[in-house]
């Protein structure tokens, strides 16, 4: 759900080789298809562009631009990232054909590097592709017209999920395998109701009858899930009260976008315990309430804006993902212990032009003079477990700092950009971490 800034550019044109075509300065006929297709500039889709039988690895972003059209055929390509989302594809009104294609990043001496997929507008229509080291395919939080048809999509290693937002898209996979983010908006209030089964084919559509706020069409035929997310996007303090009520969702990560938020609040896990139990949790002006069906939820995720976001996250809990914008945000475990938990998939914190959680859930990146202040207190940062292939990550990007205290962390990368800074006090290294200065 990033966007990066696009840097030098490459004008993409095609050139023939045997069994396929490659897009930069390679000498023609020059190269078998066993041999990697390198382009270590970002690529620029523009008019229309064949990529057939190669291994195209890309040390760039690639972009399709409005009236552009790539077609992968036999192909595997790769963003090389070396901090995850440091590429990304991004849709600017252009279409994506892929058929029997591996795409997505990239895995580096055992560990892999994620890219994003962000379909702003424009088109992605595939079969039999396969997506993999990818932390997600992002449909159009711009308002814009967006399309993914989808048979037999397929999960690759860390491939993510299909992520839907509050905008219009209209999304179709059929007789595929692949993991699913819906998406809701508490902005307005009203009530939504979720039965999300997994491990079995499901056919049915999900739209504005199941949840509020929601403006997509996700069409599910013969397809099966494995782990569902919802995004709960327009969460605030003072907001009209909004209910989910989850029937049986025995695998769901719940993810709370919220704006201007204020006071303590705990999102405890796992939740809820037991697992049938009738309870529920509130957070701002959101409550998930559970009715005695199966519900597991093991993590969640945290996105914050708006400058007068003051929280504090407070008690035993854990999450996978977490945003802060604007504000100040203190997660903060019970004192003496590391029993607040972050995997770090990915923490990011301060001013980068990427897709913000306006009042409404829509885009509202932040203003570049604006503060944001992140304290993990109390905190077991990373991935612990022996062989994990995701390093974990946190980024302080422009305006934005990261005070670590009392924590214990496994492998990590720390990553500033401009002004961002990374403090650290009282903490157990379990591995490396390896601080990154991004000059762009």
């Amino acid at each position: 759900m990033k966007c990066l800034i696009w840097l030098a550019c490459l004008w993409v044109t095609t050139v023939s080789v045997p069994g396929g075509e490659a897009a930069g300065g390679e000498e023609p006929g020059s190269l078998p298809t066993t041999r990697p297709i390198v382009i270590r500039e970002d690529v620029h889709i523009r008019e229309r562009v064949e990529w057939r039988n190669g291994q195209y690895e890309i040390h760039g972003n690639v972009v399709l631009h409005q009236g552009g059209e790539l077609i992968v055929e036999d192909a595997t390509v790769s963003l090389m990232c070396t901090y995850t989302r440091q590429f990304s594809f991004q849709w600017l009104g252009g279409r994506l054909v892929t058929h029997r294609v591996t795409i997505g990043g990239a895995m580096h001496e055992g560990v892999a590097y994620q890219t994003v997929f962000e379909i702003q507008s424009g088109a992605w229509e595939s079969e039999d592709t396969t997506i993999r080291y990818s932390s997600g395919v992002c449909m159009g939080w711009q308002g814009l017209p967006v399309t993914f048809h989808a048979t037999r999509l397929r999960k690759g290693p860390h491939p993510d999920s299909i992520i839907m937002s509050c905008a219009p898209a209209d999304v179709v996979l059929r007789d595929s395998e692949f993991d699913i983010s819906l998406s809701a908006s508490a902005a307005g209030g009203g009530r939504g109701q979720l039965e999300l089964p997994v491990d079995e084919p499901i056919s049915r559509v999900f739209d504005e009858t199941d949840l509020p706020g929601v403006r997509y069409r996700l069409e599910l035929v013969n397809t099966t899930v494995s782990l569902w997310w919802i995004f709960l996007s327009g969460v605030s303090t003072a907001g009209p009260p909004a209910e989910i009520v989850l029937g049986e969702c025995p695998r769901l990560i719940p993810c709370i976008l919220a704006y201007n938020l204020q006071g303590t609040f705990s999102l405890p896990a796992p939740w809820p315990v037991p697992a049938s139990a009738s309870t529920h949790v509130t957070f701002g002006n959101l409550t998930l309430r559970t009715t005695g069906r199966t519900v597991r939820t093991w993590c969640w995720g945290l996105y914050l804006s708006g400058e007068q976001t003051d929280a504090v996250l407070q008690g035993p809990t854990s999450i996978c993902e977490l945003f802060l914008w604007e504000g100040r945000l203190v997660v903060a475990g019970d004192a003496g212990t590391y029993n607040s938990a972050n995997a770090c998939t990915t923490v990011e914190v301060g001013h980068r032009p990427v897709v913000g959680v306006g009042a409404a859930g829509e885009l509202s990146p932040p203003e570049s003079g604006k503060r944001a202040e992140l304290v993990l207190r109390n905190v077991a940062l990373g991935r612990f477990g022996a062989g994990d292939e995701i390093v974990g990550q946190i980024t302080a990007h422009r305006n934005g700092s990261v005070r670590i205290e009392h924590a214990r962390c496994a492998p990590l990368k720390l990553l500033t950009r401009d002004n961002g800074t990374i403090t650290l006090s009282d903490v157990v290294e379990q591995g490396r971490l390896e601080r990154v200065e991004i000059k762009e």
